[in-house]
């Protein structure tokens, strides 16, 4: 898929609403949520991506600490 280019806002807005177009029924469907990604270079663009989703998501949300070792 190829997502053109207009601002950072509305092109984020624009890829979000095409690789997950029905966002508010899928956190309620966990099996079909893992099927669903967007990759990126840079660990910076993952937090803005995440923030993202996670304000389109219904309700309270809840902070969970994870550590992985390597």
């Amino acid at each position: 898929m190829i997502a053109p280019y207009t601002d950072d806002a509305t092109s984020l807005q624009s890829l979000i609403n095409n690789i997950f177009p029905n966002l508010q029924i899928l956190p309620q469907n966990s099996e079909i949520m893992v099927n669903y990604a967007i990759l990126t270079p840079k660990n910076q663009y993952v937090n803005t991506i995440n923030g993202t989703l996670i304000n389109k998501f219904l309700g309270n949300t809840t902070p969970t600490m994870v550590s992985i070792k390597l």
